[in-house]
């Protein structure tokens, strides 16, 4: 069964809200994200970590980034999120793609591989998945060529070696 929820998230507002309801059941998710924020405002991202925690049997999980904007963030080290309060003991599959651009998919990155114990397999692609087939502009190639380079320095070298994927 497939359904489409459009959630908005409130990226000035620092934190992860809190959820009466988990999804108990849920074992693969797909999830769609439109980020349409500048650099600085992008930390609502952040809140998707409490993804684990409200699906206590997931174990896939596909995020596909859509960054509309044009980002100017610099590389920079990045620094973690804290630890869950539970690990997640699931997850197995990590799909992320989009993943260009802004530091906090990274951060994000790095929290669902720190808190996923049960972590096979990390893949972390740049392009964004799109419904429809058009050649890339030079912008777009120029993003993915930024997102593997971002995604190199941020995540290898964490102990991820034997799970990391970067297309």
């Amino acid at each position: 069964m497939v359904w489409r929820m459009c959630p908005a998230i409130d990226s000035k507002v620092p934190g992860c809200a809190k959820c009466p309801s988990k999804f108990v059941n849920l074992k693969h998710l797909i999830l769609t994200v439109d980020v349409l924020a500048n650099d600085k405002y992008t930390s609502g991202i952040l809140r998707l970590a409490c993804l684990l925690e409200l699906s206590p049997v997931l174990n896939r999980l596909e995020l596909h980034i859509v960054c509309v904007l044009r980002t100017g963030e610099v590389l920079n080290r990045i620094e973690e999120l804290p630890p869950a309060r539970e690990p997640h003991y699931h997850l197995k599959t990590l799909q992320m793609t989009g993943v260009y651009g802004y530091n906090n998919l990274f951060i994000l990155a790095l929290h669902y591989a720190r808190t996923a114990m049960a972590l096979e397999h990390m893949v972390i692609d740049p392009e964004a998945k799109k419904s429809y087939v058009l050649t890339r502009d030079a912008v777009e190639e120029d993003a993915v060529h930024w997102g593997r380079r971002m995604a190199n320095e941020h995540l290898r070298g964490r102990g991820l070696d034997g799970i990391l994927t970067i297309l």
